[in-house]
């Protein structure tokens, strides 16, 4: 059920130069080494560490200590920021991947377990279990933070059934799914603080349902239900069963396969991974048999050629050929891996304006300048040097630049400057902030709006 999405109007990801330039930057970087590495981050819950592996040589670069028993592992892929939910004490930490720093809050009273980030890395959603003295008896509480770049606030949270688990997030219509032991439920986010209004609807079950995966379309959600060794495929757009597919002992995690119609689903307690296909009639393909024990979460590289999936019971990554559905070398981590996500990380300088679109409003023409700021972040693992602005557009006289010196800007910082608006005439007024730099797709732009007497 679409609503307006409250948030994005404000948050845009960094906007680039015009298609043909675009297409010119892609065939010169074709020639030249990748601007990006591939990295999956691993949260060890018997370790209390997040493993950093570099897709490409299948290595462990990094481990980075974080909460006690850590479970879940969302990024915000625009920042390139990890957030975990540390199960046993009770909070949230967030990993700059840029430059490893770490912080953190605490959660008081929660048994944190899985995580989404909503908002364009502005939100972040935990779903915990808890114990309450009154009916239900077993209840569970769903989190709202900021994560903005003066530290992880906590917004609100709800009270609701059975123990909530699996998160998706649907940042388009501003709302987002979680699993339950006996429900599948939707909660609104589109306004803040949430409250138990927000819960708007819930999909009854009379078994275990423990993760959830959204098909590309939007259209279908999977849900695992581990007491019942089945998959529950729902319609979103009716909120109906439309299908249970049969899986290995007690499913547990499952993902869809980029550029296909492919699910996967990890089957702990039998050691497999489960392949059905997405769409009617959702018939199983076929099962993999995993070396070691306990399968948990599942990544994909993004052409969809493998699948990485957590072995909790043998401290490793098994890698699947999803063309063969064989094994490739398994790659050694820490203890009890549970969650994994794969992303992108820029090699070099990425710089990233926030938001997209400054809007100043109407002032007079004789009134002082309007003064707007919005934040530069680098993103990437190199230095970002700014060499210059240049506004551009009809109205670029009514707008200045920043001022002072141009800045030098550390991996995964974040400098705030300011735009200033002084109308020479009446209507809406548009220019383009051209940000030079030493980024690969440089120049970053902003939006420039503001409105004449």
């Amino acid at each position: 059920m679409p609503k307006n999405l409250k948030f994005s109007t404000t948050k845009k990801g960094p906007m680039r130069p015009s298609t043909a330039l675009a297409l010119l930057a892609l065939l010169a970087v074709s020639a030249s080494p990748a601007r990006a590495d591939l990295w999956a981050v691993v949260t060890n819950t018997g370790s209390n560490t997040v493993s950093v592996i570099d897709v490409a040589t299948g290595t462990v670069i990094n481990t980075i200590a974080v909460g006690t028993a850590p479970i879940g592992i969302a990024v915000d892929r625009r920042l390139n920021r990890a957030f975990i939910a540390n199960s046993a004490s009770a909070s949230l930490t967030r990993i700059n991947l840029a430059n490893d720093l770490v912080d953190s809050i605490s959660m008081p009273g929660s048994l944190p377990e899985s995580v989404g980030v909503a908002d364009k890395g502005d939100l972040v959603v935990v779903s915990s279990m808890e114990f309450v003295s009154v009916p239900p008896s077993s209840a569970g509480r769903v989190y709202i933070l900021g994560a903005g770049e003066g530290g992880l606030t906590l917004d609100s949270s709800i009270l609701v059934e059975d123990d909530p688990e699996g998160i998706v997030v649907f940042e388009e219509s501003n709302d987002f799914w979680f699993a339950s032991d006996l429900k599948v439920q939707e909660v609104d986010l589109t306004g803040l603080p949430i409250v138990a209004a927000d819960v708007i609807t819930g999909i009854d079950g009379v078994d275990d349902y423990e993760h959830v995966a959204v098909r590309a379309d939007k259209a279908v959600l999977f849900a695992t239900n581990a007491a019942a060794n089945q998959v529950e495929v729902i319609s979103l757009s009716t909120e109906v069963i439309l299908a249970s597919v049969t899986t290995g002992n007690d499913p547990e995690f499952v993902a869809t396969r980029p550029g296909s119609n492919d699910v996967y689903v990890s089957n702990q307690a039998g050691g497999t991974v489960t392949v059905f296909s997405g769409v009617t009639p959702f018939g199983v393909i076929g099962t993999v048999t995993l070396t070691g024990a306990t399968p948990k979460g599942i990544a994909f590289l993004p052409d969809g050629s493998e699948a990485w999936v957590a072995m909790a019971g043998s401290g490793r990554i098994i890698r699947i050929n999803t063309t063969t559905r064989t094994e490739i070398a398994p790659i050694l981590v820490g203890t009890s891996p549970e969650e994994i996500v794969i992303l992108d990380v820029p090699t070099g300088a990425e710089l990233v304006n926030d938001p997209g679109t400054l809007t100043f409003g109407s002032t007079a023409t004789s009134s002082p300048p309007l003064v707007k700021p919005f934040d530069l972040t680098n993103t990437g693992r190199s230095v970002a040097t700014v060499t210059g602005y240049t506004i551009t557009g009809v109205d670029a006289g009514d707008f200045t630049a920043p001022t002072g010196p141009l800045p030098t800007i550390q991996p995964g910082e974040t400098v705030t400057l300011s735009v200033s608006f002084s109308p020479s005439d009446f209507g809406t007024r548009n220019a383009i902030l051209s940000i030079a730099s030493n980024d690969p797709l440089s120049p970053a732009t902003l939006t420039l709006v503001g409105i004449g007497p």
